[in-house]
């Protein structure tokens, strides 16, 4: 893709790059239907059918910035499809990508991790939790061909402000991963919800972020952490799941609640925090907060 670099220089440079999104589906029909419904919102939108012309439309239009890709298709899958685009695109033309799966396994959690995908979709979901993740990868994009063109570092913790918006449960998550300071383990970002949370965003990073010390300090060192968002009953339930890798032993290591002042913190944030078994987890915990409207919506 080096050799459209250029071309993309003085759209990446625009302070306001335009969410233009492209959808990766080998059903016709199903990628018609998600590019349609994201066009309706005003989320400019196409649609292709394999990973080749995926990879190639990207590579001719600079000023895509998301790409939502079905996990399975013949050929070469999504996962093949987010590993390319992260080998082969450029920073100052840097490219989020959600993917749309119905089998969030132990082998898809790992490949996530490792290639950097912005976030799952769990089929099924709802519609409009689409919009909202795709404007936050957008977001995202927008901001890492920003600090590329400026020089900035890729990661700027104590930095200026993040697109997100303050309520974004995607936010929340970034932060409580950079806070964990856990890195030598893939870690994975499942979001179904379209709500807002409830709480400071600043107490409920630290909260989630013991839960993710926690869960790496029991886990198998071959285990991916997954971390979750989805709404729970009016609130939202931010999830932290280690599943226990295939080739591990049975002994599962379960955490011991608070061990790392997780359930204080969580009290602290105005949530709660919930330990859970689960076949085949080696750990399993949650954090319940309240939601608030979406403004404007």
């Amino acid at each position: 893709m080096n050799e459209q670099a250029s071309q993309g220089d003085a759209s990446a440079a625009d302070a306001d790059i335009p969410l233009r999104v492209l959808v990766v589906d080998d059903d016709v029909e199903v990628a018609a239907a998600l590019s349609a419904f994201l066009s309706v919102t005003g989320i400019a939108a196409e649609a292709v059918h394999d990973v080749d012309t995926a990879l190639g439309r990207v590579a001719n239009d600079p000023r895509i910035t998301v790409v939502v890709s079905d996990l399975r298709m013949p050929g070469k899958d999504g996962l093949a499809l987010a590993s390319e685009l992260r080998e082969g695109t450029p920073e100052a033309l840097a490219v989020e990508v959600v993917m749309i799966t119905a089998h969030a396994t132990f082998e898809v959690a790992f490949s996530a991790g490792r290639n950097s995908i912005f976030a799952f979709l769990q089929k099924p979901f709802r519609p409009q939790n689409l919009g909202k993740v795709v404007r936050e990868a957008h977001a995202t994009a927008c901001d890492r061909r920003a600090k590329a063109h400026t020089g900035a570092p890729a990661e700027e913790p104590n930095g200026p402000a993040e697109p997100l918006p303050e309520g974004s449960p995607v936010r929340v998550i970034n932060d409580a991963v950079a806070l964990s300071g856990v890195t030598a383990r893939p870690i994975s970002v499942v979001v179904d919800t379209s709500a807002a949370i409830g709480v400071d965003p600043g107490s409920l990073a630290a909260a989630l972020a013991a839960v993710i010390v926690e869960a790496d300090a029991v886990a198998d060192r071959h285990a991916v952490i997954t971390i979750s968002a989805g709404d729970e009953r009016g609130d939202m339930a931010f999830g932290v799941t280690v599943m226990r890798a295939p080739f591990a032993s049975d002994g599962a290591a379960v955490g011991a609640a608070g061990r790392s002042g997780a359930a204080g913190l969580a009290h602290a944030a105005g949530g709660r925090l919930q330990l859970a078994s689960e076949a085949g987890a080696e750990y399993r915990a949650a954090i319940i907060v309240p939601t608030r409207p979406t403004s404007g919506r």
